[in-house]
């Protein structure tokens, strides 16, 4: 078992090594098959990197399955098996754009593809009447098997947690219930112990023809707790060319998890700014913007596949 893990660890360092030297594709995201179920696991680089509980979960299921695919920023599934060959033959003058020109990858069919979406591990949050006028009692529910690995702050103090009740709890000095839902944190204490959880599994079905041509973004500007403006590489447009987002776009569009959706979008070229409700505005820190699929198309008519980018938040600049 060692020896798998072991090998599961080195074809992460294999894989992310073809990022090294590269200037234009790159390696973005890794799928592995149950070739007993016919299912694809597909995982997310930039997650894998800063989420531990993904990463062992990463790791769990390529010392059993091995990789079947990886998938790169040109929009390709690219077979792991003639990557690895093609690189092996001479890993010093390997390069990935050159190999992906001649390569034309493979079509993902007829397979289920499962994601997982860390960021759902919140499943109840409730503010309610505390001891005083000035403080709120507040009770958190996450969705995972084992709720005691995990730390819960809200506005910075630290939920006690209620093992009868599986929940974590604790008065909070705050009368602002917007502001106590949005600074909710989660950490997990030893993602050893974490096993992912299937609530925590989004599926979802890949069309056969994956848009390989969607514009990227480029850049990101946060004009303020409640409003930011993402930036692609070439002018878009909300999907069939609507005129307004109806409310399912608006879900569908959202930063940390999906409760904290848009109440707004709009497009300028390639401009796309988008404008969060009082209660959903940005954390300080680190957070994540996510666009869900079918929500945007280029001017071609090409809808994008789902879209995340990282953004910083530094609440005295606004």
């Amino acid at each position: 078992m060692k020896s798998k893990f072991l090998s599961g660890l080195l074809c992460t360092a294999f894989l992310l090594s073809f990022k090294v030297g590269v200037a234009n594709a790159k390696v973005d995201g890794y799928l592995v098959k149950d070739t007993a179920t016919n299912t694809l696991y597909e995982y997310n680089e930039q997650k894998l990197q800063k989420n531990k509980v993904l990463h062992n979960d990463f790791n769990s299921k390529v010392s059993k399955f091995g990789i079947y695919a990886v998938h790169d920023t040109s929009g390709k599934y690219i077979d792991y098996k003639c990557l690895q060959e093609e690189k092996l033959k001479d890993e010093t003058s390997f390069n990935y754009n050159e190999f992906i020109k001649s390569n034309k990858g493979i079509e993902i069919k007829n397979l289920n593809i499962k994601k997982i979406n860390i960021s759902d591990i919140i499943k109840k949050i409730s503010v309610n009447s505390g001891l005083t006028i000035f403080d709120r009692y507040v009770k958190v529910e996450l969705n995972t098997k084992h709720p005691d690995n995990y730390k819960v702050t809200a506005v910075g103090n630290k939920l006690k947690y209620d093992k009868k009740k599986h929940v974590f709890k604790g008065i909070i000095y705050s009368m602002d219930e917007d502001k106590i839902k949005s600074s909710i944190k989660v950490e997990c204490i030893n993602p050893d112990k974490e096993e992912v959880d299937k609530k925590l599994i989004k599926e979802k079905k890949k069309v056969e023809n994956k848009n390989v041509d969607f514009p990227v973004i480029k850049a990101c500007k946060v004009i303020n707790d409640y409003e930011v403006k993402l930036i692609f590489d070439k002018n878009i447009r909300l999907h069939d060319n609507v005129k307004k987002p109806t409310a399912n776009d608006l879900k569908k569009v959202f930063h940390t998890n999906s409760k904290n959706n848009a109440k707004d979008i709009k497009i300028n070229g390639n401009e796309l700014t988008i404008y969060f409700k009082s209660a959903n505005e940005l954390p300080e820190g680190v957070a994540y913007v996510f666009i869900d699929a079918d929500v945007l198309e280029d001017l071609n008519g090409n809808k994008n596949d789902d879209l995340n980018y990282k953004i910083s938040i530094k609440k005295s600049e606004h």
